[in-house]
């Protein structure tokens, strides 16, 4: 198993982003006493792994603004 950057992972959700087995994650993670809401793109390598991509890592503080704000985003697209 690889070194993980992260003192501690709690997996939250995998969300299945397309049909070449990419998948956005969402962990609550922690790092020297700091607690985030990861939210990262995996895609499949060349050795057929899943392999991180872009995310990022919100605040656990900041996260239920955040979160909010992409809701605002998508009702003003009209998709809620």
């Amino acid at each position: 198993m690889a070194e993980t950057f992260w003192d501690s992972e709690k997996p939250i959700a995998e969300i299945q982003k397309n049909d070449k087995g990419e998948v956005i994650a969402v962990k609550l993670v922690s790092k020297s006493n700091r607690r985030y809401v990861d939210v990262r793109h995996f895609y499949l390598n060349k050795s057929g792994e899943l392999a991180p991509g872009k995310g990022i890592a919100l605040p656990l503080d900041l996260a239920d603004e955040v979160a909010q704000k992409i809701m605002e985003a998508t009702q003003a697209a009209g998709r809620h």
